[in-house]
């Protein structure tokens, strides 16, 4: 088994100090480890604290346009981890943002401002009202895999990731409709999700899988350790991961 790439990095751009290193150091520690493609995940505009400013949009892409003529042995990609804005189904990137990526991955994060206030209601109240009344957890899953159906529906969303960190999802569900429109989700070797248990929900379905370190340093891209864990544990196929060959 080699891992191919990891599908999931931040760099300086995650403002704030939330993440260390340039695109070129991230890239170097990429190649010394070996790896093929790396997909560069700053976090979207709308995250308050660590989001990407809206006008480094153009210079990151040309940025990551120079590496790649620079180095042959390497595919660099320009993604973004959008934010969920909306429970109606929006996230945090524009049209002419979008156009600039090479791939869009969206997650639930804390740190956003809700487009609506039935968004804020469900992630700011019902949401950590139902860890402690364990009754609500299907209906808060229930509002969350609705959101997430609705945004692979509409955006080209290549990953979500860490499924079920932040919010409860109906994992099974959210693999069905990721299954049809071609959407992997993310197995983070820096969170718990997806969990064994999420992981075997979805192998209920042909969904496929993606694996990211969520590196915030140089020196932890490519390290999978521990998403490769639950890989093993699990019985996931390799044909089923979309950055893994025999």
């Amino acid at each position: 088994m080699k891992v191919l790439s990891d599908n999931h990095m931040h760099t300086e751009y995650s403002r704030n100090g939330h993440a260390k290193g340039t695109i070129r150091e991230v890239v170097m520690a990429a190649r010394n480890k070996g790896l093929k493609q790396i997909l560069i995940t700053d976090h979207g505009p709308g995250h308050i604290a660590f989001g990407v400013r809206r006008d480094k949009f153009k210079e990151i892409r040309e940025e990551i346009d120079r590496l790649n003529e620079e180095f042959d042995d390497i595919n660099i990609l320009m993604g973004c981890e959008s934010n969920v804005t909306s429970f109606n189904g929006e996230i945090d990137l524009r049209d002419e943002e979008i156009a600039m990526l090479d791939r869009v991955s969206v997650g639930f994060h804390y740190g956003i401002i809700p487009d609506d206030f039935y968004s804020f209601w469900v992630f700011f109240i019902l949401n950590p009202i139902s860890k402690i009344l364990r009754f609500l957890k299907p209906l808060v899953a229930k509002h969350s895999t609705k959101c997430l159906i609705n945004i692979v529906n509409k955006y080209p969303i290549y990953i979500i990731t860490h499924p079920g960190s932040k919010i409860n999802v109906d994992t099974e569900k959210l693999a069905r409709a990721c299954e049809e429109k071609g959407t992997a989700l993310e197995i983070n070797s820096s969170h718990s999700c997806l969990t064994e248990e999420g992981i075997i929900e979805a192998l209920k379905t042909n969904v496929m899988f993606s694996i990211g370190s969520d590196a915030h340093r140089p020196e932890n891209v490519g390290d999978l350790t521990n998403a490769l864990e639950r890989i093993k544990n699990t019985g996931v196929p390799k044909d089923r991961i979309i950055n893994i060959v025999e």
